[in-house]
C-alpha cells in the first residue's frame, strides 16, 4: 500500500466526522463520479 501512514490518519480522521457530513461528502462522490462517467461515456467516442 502507498502512505500507509497517511491512510491511516484519513481513516482515523473519517472516523470522527459526523454521520450527516460523511452521508454528504459521500453523497458528492458519487454524483460526481456519475457525471464523469456520463461525460466520458457520451463526448468519450464510444
Amino acid at each position: 500500500m502507498l502512505l500507509p501512514r497517511i491512510w491511516r490518519r484519513l481513516i482515523l480522521t473519517m472516523a470522527q466526522i459526523p454521520d450527516r457530513l460523511l452521508r454528504r461528502f459521500g453523497g458528492g462522490l458519487v454524483v460526481a463520479g456519475l457525471v464523469i462517467w456520463y461525460s466520458v461515456s457520451v463526448h468519450g467516442g464510444g
